[in-house]
């Protein structure tokens, strides 16, 4: 009986599927049963648009630095793109103007010939992305140089010039009233005009020029004489001729020389010279080849007296001198030299020129260390006058003779002789030559040199 029931309910439950089976509509054949029981609407997928590439733009420096002069330096531009460069100053200038990717750029600068620094800025730019680069250029260094360092003057009214070369603005004054420069201030070169006033006072009188660029500053020493003396340049050289106002004196070994005096300083004798000029240095090797090229000085040094010159070259000196400056210069007379070597009419009666101690006034072989010195680096003597008494031997204009206890006026020696007069000793001299009234007849122009007369 069992059996029977269980096969009528499998007929039965078969039948009632048949009859239950239709067409469904679309819009439930697309329902589905997820995993949880509950039914979703399937959706057609929407296609992913491919993306945009983002702009790459960066450079490997962002500042560049220059010295003054022209030069070069590179940096890396790193892109995806196109880029364009450029620069706001035209000093400043990149080797290409524009590319694309990865490259590097070459930047060069001019040379900055003024003395404040100066920038510019190069600028990339890639669609919308801009980089800079910052650049700068220092100054170039203050140059500031003067023509002269020293002026001197006459004592009348005068002028003179000198150059200034800079590559900037400077200012220049003087301190002296007397002494006025023509312009205040410049820039770059220019030439600067110096007009002094006439001097009448009794003594040379000092200014200084004072010219400034910057941290430079360089001043010219400007000295004008009195009527005591006169000044003169020939080729850039000066040189100074004192005045020795005219007198009477006794020549040849007078009482100060005591027993050093020897015979041929004798017999003393009255001498009365008229005004004239004397050198206040023996004529210096830079003189000598401002005038002539040549220097036949043992001892080099500009400023050392020219020596191992005879009489006749002085005289061929002389002559050139003269056509340069246009002055009437000569060697000076026996007479004149031992004059103003004693000092003048403001003698004390020294035994050497300006003192009774030799190593005063005096190059000569006790303290010359077996050459020349410079000239003017001992004391003077009262006229003002340096190394009368030592250092080198010094021409004179009269063939050597002997003395006459006559008076005489403005004597100039003998028409002939053997040879010219020496005087003053040298470097090598023992302290009896280096006197006063010592005298010499040589040829031979060993340590001889000459100082000039006016």
């Amino acid at each position: 009986m069992k059996k029977l029931l269980t096969i009528f309910s499998i007929l039965a439950a078969f039948m009632l599927t048949s009859s239950c089976q239709k067409e469904l509509p679309d819009d439930i054949k697309n329902v589905t049963v997820n995993k949880g029981g509950q039914g979703n609407q399937s959706e057609t997928p929407t296609p992913t648009p491919t993306p945009t590439p983002t702009s790459v733009l960066q450079l490997n420096k962002y500042e560049l630095s220059f010295m003054a002069a022209e030069g070069n330096d590179s940096f890396t531009i790193t892109s995806n793109t196109s880029w364009t460069i450029e620069s706001d100053q035209t000093w400043c200038m990149v080797s290409i103007s524009s590319g694309s990717d990865n490259t590097t750029v070459t930047v060069n600068v001019t040379e900055n010939t003024s003395t404040s620094s100066r920038s510019a800025t190069i600028t990339v730019k890639a669609g919308d992305l801009s980089k800079t680069i910052a650049v700068t250029q220092v100054g170039a260094k203050v140059v500031l140089q003067l023509s002269k360092t020293s002026m001197s003057f006459n004592s009348s009214n005068g002028s003179d010039s000198f150059t200034v070369t800079s590559n900037t603005s400077w200012t220049i004054e003087s301190d002296k009233g007397w002494c006025m420069v023509s312009s205040s201030s410049g820039s770059n070169d220019a030439t600067v005009t110096v007009n002094v006033t006439e001097n009448t006072s009794t003594s040379s009188r000092t200014a200084t020029i004072t010219v400034k660029a910057g941290d430079i500053l360089l001043t010219i020493a400007v000295m004008q004489v009195d009527e005591s003396a006169r000044m003169f340049t020939v080729n850039g050289v000066s040189f100074k001729m004192i005045r020795v106002e005219g007198g009477t004196f006794t020549m040849g070994g007078t009482s100060e020389q005591g027993s050093d005096a020897l015979n041929n300083e004798k017999p003393t004798h009255r001498v009365t010279l008229s005004t004239y000029y004397i050198g206040e240095t023996e004529v210096t090797q830079e003189l000598w080849k401002a005038v002539i090229s040549s220097n036949p000085s043992y001892f080099k040094g500009d400023q050392r007296p020219v020596e191992e010159v005879s009489w006749d070259a002085c005289l061929v000196f002389i002559r050139m001198l003269n056509s340069l400056t246009g002055t009437k210069f000569r060697l000076p007379t026996e007479a004149e030299w031992e004059f103003a070597a004693r000092g003048g009419n403001k003698s004390r009666g020294y035994k050497y020129a300006g003192s009774n101690a030799i190593s005063n006034v005096a190059w000569y072989w006790e303290n010359s260390n077996s050459q020349t010195h410079e000239v003017a680096t001992k004391s003077p003597n009262e006229l003002g006058l340096y190394d009368m008494s030592g250092n080198v031997w010094e021409w004179c204009q009269d063939w050597y003779g002997t003395y006459s206890s006559n008076s005489q006026t403005n004597p100039t020696g003998p028409a002939s002789g053997y040879a010219p007069v020496n005087r003053g000793g040298c470097w090598s001299s023992s302290t009896n030559n280096c006197r006063v009234s010592n005298r010499s007849g040589e040829s031979d122009p060993y340590s001889i040199g000459l100082r000039l007369a006016l």
